[in-house]
């Protein structure tokens, strides 16, 4: 078995509103990026992709610009509840194809990140945290 970790997916909800948001997608940006690599968000095309490598499986978490876009509002609780409904969708991915996930937490708001990592691992599940700057 070969596994992956650190894969960048973006949950489909999250995905088709993202694009609500930022149209069209900005040149050199992850949504350009992502939209020209379907299997960012389409699993089928994921699975095709990865069905080329045999007896594989990857430990997912979200892109980095999945977290990033509730960061500018500086609505701490804001980005908070948005971001407990992100891993919610994350961790509804986990499946024998994806066998764990990673929690993406921005650094925005200190105690929050505590608080949404010790959920992610303790109640979602989570295998690892990844925090990026503000």
């Amino acid at each position: 078995m070969k596994l992956d970790i650190f894969n960048h997916i973006f949950p489909k909800a999250f995905w088709d509103r993202m694009l609500e948001v930022v149209r069209p997608p900005k040149p050199r940006t992850c949504t350009s990026a992502c939209a020209r690599f379907r299997a960012f968000v389409d699993l089928d095309d994921r699975f095709r992709i990865m069905d080329t490598f045999g007896d594989y499986a990857q430990v997912i978490c979200l892109a980095q610009s999945a977290h990033r876009g509730a960061r500018g509002s500086g609505d701490r609780q804001r980005t908070g509840h948005a971001r407990q409904r992100r891993h919610g969708r994350t961790r509804a991915q986990v499946s024998k194809r994806f066998p764990g996930f990673i929690a993406s937490l921005p650094m925005n708001d200190p105690d929050g990140l505590l608080k949404e990592a010790t959920r992610a691992v303790n109640e979602l599940g989570a295998v690892g945290v990844q925090c990026s700057p503000t």
